[in-house]
């Protein structure tokens, strides 16, 4: 039987910290850079996936 770990509630609490922060320090103009690029790459893996036979 494996036992579960728990996590350390402080240490959780300061990785959400830590995206806020990156959104607050991104210009709006980078963050749709990220989203475009992120997007583009989600749509391409669906259309090779779909030109597989």
């Amino acid at each position: 039987m494996t036992k579960k770990k728990e996590k350390d509630p402080h240490a959780v609490h300061l990785g959400k910290l830590g995206g806020n922060a990156r959104t607050r320090k991104l210009t709006a103009a980078r963050r749709q850079e990220i989203a475009r690029k992120a997007a583009q790459a989600r749509w391409s893996k669906i259309q090779s996936d779909s030109l597989r036979p």
